[in-house]
């Protein structure tokens, strides 16, 4: 799991972590859940109440899956603005066929099959379908309803294991309602991380974790805060001839110029412009060394929520509008973080990214909107996040215009596949949003100009997109009875029945969260059902 700078702090108050790991990153965390100690029954509980609420979850997903297919469509009278360019063309058709774009052109002009849907667009806007360039999805399945509600239709995943291949594939073949998904390889680091990180400690076991994970079918390879220079090297030159991007963190033992020099191609977190050790700037010239590098930052500055305490907190969890979409559950425990004390050098490294980005902006630095939401971190909601990384990147110092091509066209660049998404041309995957407003003039509230998503040629309109919504909100606030609450052997089938109904579609599920579930079961003395859920488990 990526790491920003803001949030060890929240790791170390959930046990998800110590502050030795700030310093270090060596000590595991497990997303979502208190560190498993010594278990109480009242931690047991609540994550049987996690599992109860993610089975109804997934059930969901599942079934939603079954009921959206792509169509063949056509909106009419729409003003265009396709992030191909930063021009706005009033009056265009857009066809779609085959989840691809087959059409565009000038109203009238343009032809439109007799037998395609027509949306009309008069007075609406059309741009690509945005994309959150820094996820994680080891949480919650709600996570693809709520980013496709939020217009959000590809993410890049920082931490691939084998059931992400999985789901990825389910996602290709139309079998599930979900963003397209870009997936790196398992993490790899040179100290132990528990369950999400490969651990390599010779530049040999890097490159073989390179050829294993181009094997496995990754896009891209990911490293992370604690690799030699000699291991970060051999890593970065096995991706090369392997034809895989590298991206990740800039290792400690790691300078921008050498990580230029050996061709990463995405940072995460503004990592080597401040110091993972220190949290303060790095005395290297990071102008210098980024000016003409084909290199794009993900800064992702919405982790700076994580950090928030006291009345900066308490009002946003209770009342901020995409709360609606966390389980009730989980809002008490960022509740009780909230009451935490704040650490002030934590909280100072908003500003100081913000001051990193100021200074690259003259020099055209690239710049990629993600969040680093799906982990499991307090106060960060996935889809509604890419929405306040947006405004934040415009903050930063970025245009309106340029924090819109961070969320759309520039992922496709960094990625190598400004062929298949990003901007609305003829040839590629037909993902866009139809809005209100001009995404230009709107951008602080762009999700509120949403009326419509297109997804691989998927059309979700207004009620569609609340329908999702309201999955998601209904079932988080039917499913918990509250703090003190116990589970019961009759909820406990209803876990089990579902991971096993939904099993024999082939859904695929967290391995991690299997693993768990089956210790819960064997704790209850429910062994076969606990061997049962290990078997479902994609390795």
């Amino acid at each position: 799991m990526c790491r920003p700078l803001v949030l060890s702090l929240f790791e170390s108050l959930a046990v998800w972590a110590t502050s030795l790991y700030l310093l270090s990153c060596a000590n595991p965390r497990q997303p979502n859940t208190p560190a498993r100690v010594e278990p109480s029954a009242s931690t047991d509980s609540e994550r049987w109440w996690y599992f109860l609420e993610e089975s109804r979850i997934d059930r969901a997903v599942h079934d939603l899956s079954g009921q959206y297919r792509p169509s063949k469509l056509a909106i009419v009278h729409a003003t265009l603005l396709s992030m191909s360019n930063q021009e706005l063309k009033p009056d265009q058709t857009v066809v779609i066929d085959g989840g691809k774009f087959v059409a565009v052109g000038p109203t009238g002009q343009t032809a439109v099959p007799r037998d395609a849907k027509i949306l009309e667009g008069t007075g609406r806007y059309l741009m690509p379908g945005l994309t959150d360039a820094h996820v994680h999805q080891e949480v919650s399945s709600s996570q693809h309803l709520l980013h496709l509600a939020m217009g959000i239709t590809t993410v890049r995943d920082l931490d691939g294991h084998p059931w992400m291949l999985a789901m990825r594939d389910r996602i290709r073949n139309g079998r599930l309602l979900a963003p397209n998904v870009y997936l790196s390889g398992t993490i790899l680091n040179a100290v132990p991380m528990e369950w999400y990180a490969t651990v390599v400690r010779t530049p040999e076991e890097g490159r073989q974790q390179v050829r294993a994970q181009k094997a496995a079918g990754y896009d891209f390879i990911k490293v992370h805060n604690v690799l030699p220079l000699k291991t970060y090297l051999a890593i970065a030159d096995e991706a090369r001839i392997n034809g895989l991007d590298l991206v990740g963190h800039i290792p400690q033992s790691v300078t921008i110029a050498q990580a230029v020099a050996a061709g990463q191609r995405t940072f995460e977190h503004l990592k080597g412009y401040i110091l993972d050790r220190t949290l303060t700037l790095s005395t290297e010239d990071y102008v210098a060394a980024t000016r003409g590098a084909l290199v794009w930052n993900c800064p992702t500055l919405y982790t700076y929520v994580a950090q928030l305490r006291g009345q900066e907190a308490r009002p946003r969890i209770l009342t901020g509008p995409e709360m609606e979409y966390v389980s009730p559950r989980v809002r008490q425990r960022w509740l009780a973080i909230a009451e935490e004390p704040a650490d002030p050098v934590q909280q100072g490294v908003f500003p100081l990214s913000l001051q990193v980005m100021r200074d690259l902006l003259p020099i055209h630095a690239r710049f990629l909107a993600g969040t680093d939401s799906g982990g499991g971190y307090p106060l960060m909601v996935p889809g509604f996040a890419l929405h306040e990384e947006v405004r934040l990147l415009v903050r930063a110092g970025l245009s309106p215009i340029q924090a819109l091509e961070a969320a759309t066209i520039e992922p496709a660049r960094a990625m190598g596949r400004e062929q298949e998404f990003g901007s609305i041309k003829v040839g590629k995957r037909a993902d866009l949003l139809l809005l209100t407003r001009n995404p230009r003039l709107s951008i602080s509230d762009l999700g509120k100009a949403i009326q419509s998503v297109v997804v691989r040629g998927i059309l979700l309109g207004p009620a569609d997109r609340e329908r999702l919504l309201r999955a998601v909100h209904d079932i988080y606030a039917a499913t918990w009875p509250g703090k003190n609450a116990q589970i019961t052997g009759e909820l406990i089938t209803e876990i089990v029945q579902t991971h096993r109904q939904l099993a024999a579609d082939s859904y695929v599920f967290r391995a991690h969260d299997l693993d768990e579930l089956a210790d819960l079961l064997a704790q209850a003395h429910r062994p076969e059902e606990a061997d049962e859920m290990r078997r479902l488990a994609v390795r």
